[in-house]
């Protein structure tokens, strides 16, 4: 499912099987809490997905880390600054990922997307479209696309709903 969410996989069905190549050359990591998968800096070559697990995205803000976001099972982390690198200039990491929990990840490396890509004319298309949208763009300091676990989300939409309902609150009163 995670995959799906990317942008230039979205045209994929479950039964295409380019689909399952890119399944398969999927690298799957076992990781400890406090580890760092990526340092401010280090060049940016996969794609990851948190399979189980948190990552936490760290910014340096004045000398001091702060964590700017959790990222939870199913959560896709440099799906656009990973096309943005070439070999002479790579695209640097401008924030750090370190796991909050034991967590197993998945990565897709460039490479292996590139090779999967060209016996695919349809997914080549694909990648090539998003590549000239993602060129457009400035090097994204949190590329990531966030999922929520289902218990954080429905609690995020309830707290939204009342925060909604308590502004207006007011004004259905005058109107009854």
């Amino acid at each position: 499912m995670a995959l799906k969410q990317l942008p230039f996989l979205a045209h994929l069905q479950d039964r295409d099987t380019i689909f399952y190549e890119i399944i398969y050359s999927l690298d799957t990591r076992k990781i400890q809490s406090g580890t760092v998968l990526m340092n401010q800096g280090n060049p940016i070559t996969e794609i990851y997905i948190v399979e189980h697990g948190i990552v936490e995205v760290i910014g340096n803000i004045s000398g001091r880390e702060i964590v700017l976001e959790r990222l939870f099972r199913g959560s896709v982390i440099n799906y656009k600054n990973v096309f943005m690198s070439t070999s002479s200039n790579p695209t640097l990491s401008q924030v750090t990922l370190r796991f909050a929990s034991e967590s197993v990840i998945k990565t897709l490396s460039l490479a292996s997307l590139n090779e999967i890509r060209g016996r695919d004319k349809d997914l080549n298309k694909a990648v090539q479209r998003f590549n000239l949208k993602v060129a457009k763009l400035p090097v994204a300091p949190l590329d990531y696309i966030l999922v929520l676990p289902k218990k954080v989300y429905s609690r995020l939409l309830e707290k939204t709903r009342e925060k909604m309902l308590f502004g207006k609150q007011d004004q259905l009163m005058e109107s009854l």
